[in-house]
Order: structure tokens, then sequence, then C-alpha cells
């Protein structure tokens, strides 16, 4: 069948083909809290002009779940289904500081302690701020402001992020969407108690 695999010509290694990526995206737009936060999200990319994400935690990893893509002719892409291991960049460091401190531990644990002291101190300014920033982290030329979304009970499950290219979403041009992201985040937080 057409689509279940994929095979780089170069390296010939192997990946899931279009198929799966199109089922994943079916169960991800099939979950009930999509149409509630969906418009939200609208909203805030209208607002900022870059793409917005909603990053979910799954298996110690942030994925997205849905994107928004600027309508701007250069914009960022993530990629819905993208996993990047939580320690990185602002999305999955807002999620790992309201994390438990045993599930915390799992990630802290493995880092070298020179990273792991610096990620601590990171993370102990988001819990105080709940947001965070990075320019050019992950990846080149991309820069991200993000904030945690809270789930039932107020645990975590979450992360919403506006991502652009650094020539125009830099670090001053975020700090005057804060208010914006954080009310946006906490209003989605509340629709998901």
């Amino acid at each position: 069948m057409d689509g279940l695999v994929f095979q780089d010509a170069d390296s010939k290694k192997y990946s899931l083909g279009t198929v799966f990526i199109d089922y994943a995206n079916k169960i991800i737009t099939d979950v009930p809290f999509v149409s509630i936060i969906d418009p939200q999200l609208i909203k805030l990319r209208d607002e900022t002009q870059e793409t917005v994400g909603f990053y979910m935690l799954t298996n110690m990893v942030r994925m997205c779940v849905i994107e928004h893509v600027s309508n701007q002719e250069i914009s960022r892409r993530a990629g819905v289904c993208n996993r990047i291991p939580l320690q990185l960049g602002s999305r999955g460091r807002v999620i790992l500081a309201f994390l438990s401190e045993g599930l915390q531990a799992q990630v802290l644990n493995l880092l070298p302690e020179e990273e792991r002291k610096v990620l601590q101190q990171q993370l102990e300014v988001i819990v105080n701020t709940h947001y965070s920033i990075n320019e050019e982290e992950i990846t080149k030329n991309v820069a991200a402001l993000s904030a945690p979304v809270f789930g039932a009970k107020g645990k975590v499950i979450g992360a919403i992020s506006i991502s652009g290219p650094v020539f125009r979403w830099h670090e001053e041009s975020m700090e005057q969407h804060i208010c914006l992201l954080l009310k946006t985040a906490e209003s989605i937080s509340n629709s998901l108690y």
C-alpha cells in the first residue's frame, strides 16, 4: 500500500509515510478540546502575525498537535507531530517547569551536571513568570515565546507557543506580546478544567 513507508534516497533509511501522518492528524483533530482552543489559537496568530502552536506532553517529550502558520510571506513552521525533548526550547521548558519533582528529575538526571544547573535556574524563573523566551536555541534564525497550559486538577498538559523569524520576532517584539500570550494560556487552561 502506497504511503505506509518512505525511504530517503540518499541515506536509504525508512520512516513512516504519509498514511500515518494523515491518521495522526485525524486523531488530533478529533480530540474534543481542539474545537475549544482552536479559535483562541487562531486569534493569537492573527493578533501577533506569527505562527502559533499548541504542544502536548507525551512520553516525556513535547509534540506539536496544532499549528496555525503565520500568513506573512516569511514564516516559521514547526510541523504537527514534531517531537522534541522537554529540556530543549521554550515550549518544552514551560512544560517541564510545572511537572512534579519526580517527572522533572527523570529529565534532569539524564543531563550533564552543568547543563542541569543552568536548566534548573531557568525553570525557577519560569515558575515565577509563567513564560519562556528563546532565540535560535533549536533552529537558526527562529525565536519563540511560550507559556504553559493546565488541564484537570491544575496539572500541566502542554504549552502554547508563538514563533517566528528572529529578524522580526525577537526579544523586544516578543516582550510586547507576553500579556496577550499569558491571557490566552489562562483562558485555554480555564476552558479545560
